[in-house]
């Protein structure tokens, strides 16, 4: 098919020094998230055409470029790229430390969360919290919820990977011999208990055994360790805490849960400390939980590089 249009047979002049098309923006905003809306509501659905290109900054700063890329929604308002990815594969997106501050800094009983027990299959999943200024597990509020954040990446085929690093204190002496805990972990879109058939992005189970030293000796077993779990979540899935899906570049929060399954009331702690700069608090070793920080980590993993099952030819 032949195109179509005005033909001119020379060259045009344009004296602005302006974009000519007025769609282009730029559009600014404190946040490049806050210059999407801007240019979503300039722009309404009726002056868009996928492929439309759009200029966005940030404080009046550098200009990027966004296009409707897959179709003329707010949501199709991605930043343009130079590959399929909305990154570099593996990239960090972001890290946020949740670590003992001030009076919590305690060598001996670093600020905790004291993790839940569920009694039927309906148990909600706790919210990880702590208060990052006094030591051991809050007797009121807490001032810190445990959560990863991330930008929402601007390819919806691309995947995310949240990895939580935990410090998990068995605390107390085992009441057998031999104690079993089912440690149950989620992530989830917004605060607060979450039960496991509510959980948005899911949750995973490990199984810890707490054995004593000897059956004819008072049981002296006591521990703690770093344990790491995480998730791979698809960009499309990312939903914010209202329920509603995220524009490209809009910071997404995605909140920790935790709960435990035992015959065993002694509950674990999760616990938030830091990277000490004094002496030992004692040489002796059963009554030390000096923790370092806890964490939460979000990478970025290209679509084209994602296989689940893979199997040779």
């Amino acid at each position: 098919m032949a195109l179509t249009g005005i033909e001119l047979a020379g060259s045009v002049l344009v004296g602005t020094t302006k974009p000519v098309d007025i769609k282009f923006g730029p559009f600014n905003g404190a946040t490049y998230a806050d210059a999407i809306t801007l240019a979503n509501t300039e722009v309404n659905s009726g002056l868009r055409y996928k492929g439309l290109t759009v200029g966005l900054t940030e404080n009046n700063g550098e200009v990027k470029e966004y296009w409707y890329k897959d179709g003329v929604t707010d949501a199709d308002l991605v930043e343009k790229t130079s590959g399929s990815s909305s990154g570099s594969n593996g990239e960090l997106l972001n890290t946020s430390i949740f670590t003992a501050d001030t009076g919590g800094i305690d060598q001996n009983d670093p600020p905790a969360f004291a993790i839940p027990r569920i009694t039927s299959q309906q148990s909600p999943f706790g919210q990880v919290a702590f208060d990052k200024n006094n030591p051991g597990v809050p007797s009121g509020a807490t001032n810190r919820q445990v959560y990863a954040s991330v930008a929402r990446p601007a390819n919806t085929d691309d995947f995310i990977r949240v990895v939580a690093t935990l410090f998990i204190d068995f605390h107390h002496l085992p009441n057998t011999v031999s104690q079993e805990y089912n440690m149950y972990f989620g992530l989830h879109n917004a605060q607060g208990p979450t039960a496991p058939v509510d959980m948005k992005y899911g949750w995973v189970q490990e199984t810890f055994t707490n054995i004593a030293e000897s059956s004819s000796l008072p049981y002296l077993s006591q521990f703690m360790h770093i344990h790491q779990i995480w998730w791979d979540i698809q960009v499309s899935d990312l939903i914010k805490a209202n329920g509603t899906s995220p524009i490209a570049g809009m910071q997404v929060p995605i909140f920790l849960k935790a709960a435990y399954e035992s015959s065993s009331s002694i509950e674990p702690l999760i616990r938030f400390g830091n990277w000490y700069k004094a002496g030992f608090s004692s040489t002796a070793t059963t009554p030390r939980f000096a923790a370092g920080p806890s964490r939460m980590d979000v990478y970025l993993l290209d679509n084209s590089k994602y296989d689940v099952n893979p199997q040779l030819a």
